[in-house]
């Protein structure tokens, strides 16, 4: 939902969370229905907690559930827990390595490499990711993060121009409000950046 893709944004959570519920009444042995209930709880509730419980419950059940590995790298980098968030990102990719979502575990592990700074490595899966997928805007902000920590200005303000192309009503102060990562470090560092850009 903060990718502001929604109308209506509560009635919205509600029906993800109360799928994700359903699913999980179903086959509650379902590592993949686990997965995306945590991705429920992170990404609509921001309940990391649940979140991270939920992934650990799938890695438990299917070590090998690579979109866990994945989201679960992405809450740390959210948390600011960086040397967490690339190793699962990078034990995502090694499991899945043509998966057909390619840019999404491309784009959160430039998420996971700018928590720990790591600006020149984000941007190269950024780009990568764009690549693939031009219309992602957490991609974008990734990349706008890193080019504005690497000096990149005039580059990052014509990433910051591209998504409000896309998204005009998109402000940092939703981002920071909506976001994960809104409260932690990771998620300063990248308002901070956006704002650089010509975001409101």
């Amino acid at each position: 939902m903060f990718n502001r893709w929604s109308t209506d944004p509560a009635k919205d959570t509600r029906i993800a969370v109360d799928s994700t519920a359903r699913a999980l009444d179903i086959n509650p042995e379902s590592a993949f229905c686990l997965t995306i209930d945590g991705f429920a709880h992170n990404n609509l509730l921001r309940r990391m907690d649940i979140a991270g419980a939920r992934y650990d419950e799938a890695l438990r059940r299917n070590p090998n559930e690579s979109l866990a590995w994945l989201l679960k790298g992405a809450l740390h980098a959210f948390q600011d827990e960086s040397a967490t968030a690339v190793a699962a990102a990078e034990k995502a990719r090694r499991l899945s390595p043509i998966d057909p979502f390619q840019y999404y575990y491309e784009s959160l592990s430039a998420t996971a490499l700018l928590a720990g700074g790591q600006y020149t490595e984000a941007l190269d899966f950024a780009e990568c990711s764009l690549l693939r997928h031009d219309r992602h805007t957490s991609t974008l902000r990734a990349k706008i993060t890193a080019l504005h920590h690497l000096g990149r200005a005039q580059e990052a303000s014509a990433a910051g121009l591209e998504i409000l192309r896309r998204q005009p009503g998109f402000t940092v102060a939703g981002y920071l409000r909506d976001h994960p990562a809104g409260d932690h470090e990771l998620g300063r560092r990248v308002a901070t950046a956006l704002r650089a850009a010509g975001i409101p």
